[in-house]
């Protein structure tokens, strides 16, 4: 996502949360996760778009197959700087 769009949706979720229109931490996330535009990049609706400071992103799923074998997904995004990213991934059968 963009900055000047992420700039737009921060001040649009502070709006309602002033208002008090959140009932919760769930509510506030769910609302903050329903406004980022979809994506074509499957790992853009769970992980960060670069900002100043992040480095590294990684997300583990564990999921059992049927069967019954553990199956172990590593997401890795990296960082570089300038809007610049990599993104990885690897399964592991446990």
């Amino acid at each position: 996502m963009d900055n000047k769009l992420e700039n737009k949706l921060q001040q649009e979720f502070e709006k309602f949360e002033r208002a008090g229109s959140f009932g919760g931490a769930k509510q506030k996330r769910d609302w903050w996760e329903s406004s980022k535009p979809e994506s074509e990049w499957e790992y853009d609706a769970y992980m960060d778009q670069p900002s100043e400071g992040l480095v590294m992103q990684e997300r583990i799923t564990y999921k059992r197959r049927e069967d019954g074998k553990i199956e172990r997904e590593k997401v890795t995004r990296t960082f570089y700087g300038n809007n610049d990213y990599q993104d990885s991934s690897s399964t592991t059968i446990i």
